[in-house]
């Protein structure tokens, strides 16, 4: 299954969205943070994605994968970027045991 997770305006012209398997820690689904343009008057929607959630690149070169199930908040903050945010249900998130609640995660994605 694929479920739009989350959507927010970041400005007049462009919006962004998650996109998510029906998965959790396994690589053979998908996490996307998805940039749209807004519908409009003339205006056609179109998507692209603007960063693989399971391939993050960080400041200091490495990678970061986000294989969680729930996430699924997504807010514009200043400079383009965006936050994604995992709500991490216990006991049912990814980050820790049966018995340990998760941490709240949330993934800042800057522009390209």
């Amino acid at each position: 299954m694929t479920a739009v997770a989350g959507s927010a305006l970041v400005d007049d012209s462009a919006g962004s969205a998650l996109e998510r398997a029906d998965t959790e820690r396994r690589a053979d689904g998908f996490k996307r943070q998805m940039r749209f343009t807004p519908p409009g008057p003339g205006r056609v929607v179109t998507t692209q994605t603007a960063a693989d959630l399971f391939d993050l690149e960080l400041p200091d070169g490495g990678t970061f994968a986000c294989p969680c199930w729930t996430i699924e908040g997504v807010t514009a903050l200043p400079g383009g970027r965006v936050a994604n945010v995992n709500d991490a249900p216990l006991p049912f998130g990814c980050g820790g045991g049966a018995d340990t609640p998760d941490p709240t995660e949330r993934i800042v994605v800057e522009p390209r």
